[in-house]
């Protein structure tokens, strides 16, 4: 499986296509079928505006989260998931997958 984590300023509506793209292209030259289930993190510019105003990336490591244990219920924890970040969205996957507590929260994949 696959996530897409938008940038910033950018909504998950802006990756639709390559999502679709993405996933024509998976079909064509592979026969992985879990490879296509392509998520894209639901954020919109009213969620960017929470983000500059509150200074935290909260909200969106919390909509990460949800999408990547949805994942692992959906593929029962067997599959690797993978994330594709674009701008803000690669550092917060990083932010994601770190060791170190973000606002007081544990994320990392341990807790998926």
């Amino acid at each position: 499986p696959i996530v897409i984590l938008p940038g910033f300023l950018n909504t998950d509506a802006s990756y639709a296509s390559m999502a679709t793209n993405l996933n024509t292209w998976i079909h064509q030259y592979t026969d992985d079928a879990c490879t296509s289930d392509i998520r894209i993190v639901k954020f919109s510019l009213r969620d960017w505006i929470k983000v500059i105003l509150g200074g935290d990336m909260t909200v969106y490591l919390d909509r990460l989260e949800e999408v990547v244990t949805d994942v692992f219920e959906t593929h029962g924890g067997d599959l690797p998931v993978r994330l594709v970040g674009h701008s803000a969205g690669g550092w917060i996957g990083r932010l994601f997958l770190g060791s170190a507590p973000y606002q007081q929260k544990d994320y990392g994949v341990k807790n998926c």
